[in-house]
C-alpha cells in the first residue's frame, strides 16, 4: 500500500501535503484519544476527539478525491455510532455527512456539471433513449 501512495505520489496525481495532511487528521486524533483514555477510561470525550478527527480527515479526502465512492469512508463513523449508542452524537455525524454530500454535489453541479464521467453506468444513448 505504500508502494502505491508513493507512484500516486510520484505520478503527480495527488501531493505529499495531502497524505500527510489525510494521516495527521487520523493518527493525531487517535493519539490525543489514547491520551484522554489513559487519564480517563470513560471520558466522553474520547468519541468526540475521535469524530473531530475523522470528519476532518473525511472532508478534506472528499474536497480532493476523484473517485465517486469516496462517500463511502462515512459508513466506517456510522459503523461506530452503534457501538456509542448516543442519539446526538448520531444526528451530528449523521447530518453532517449529508450536508457536505449535498455541498460538494452543488460545487460540482457550479464547476464541471455533471457529465457521464459522474455517471459510468450510463451513456450517452441511455440519456437520448429515455
Amino acid at each position: 500500500m505504500i508502494f502505491q501512495r508513493k507512484r500516486v505520489v510520484l505520478k503527480g496525481v495527488r501531493t505529499l501535503g495531502q497524505y500527510l495532511i489525510l494521516a495527521v487528521s487520523l493518527i493525531g486524533s487517535c493519539i490525543l484519544a489514547k491520551l484522554v483514555y489513559q487519564k480517563k477510561p470513560t471520558s466522553t470525550l474520547i468519541r468526540y476527539i475521535l469524530a473531530v478527527g475523522f470528519l476532518v480527515f473525511y472532508s478534506y479526502l472528499m474536497f480532493i478525491t476523484s473517485v465517486n465512492l469516496a462517500f463511502c469512508y462515512i459508513l466506517v463513523a456510522y459503523i461506530v455510532l452503534i457501538v456509542y449508542v448516543d442519539i446526538k452524537f448520531s444526528v451530528m455525524i449523521g447530518a453532517y455527512g449529508f450536508l457536505l454530500n449535498i455541498a460538494l454535489m452543488a460545487k460540482r453541479l457550479m464547476t464541471t456539471g455533471l457529465t457521464d464521467a459522474h455517471h459510468p453506468g450510463c451513456s450517452r444513448q441511455h440519456h437520448e433513449k429515455y
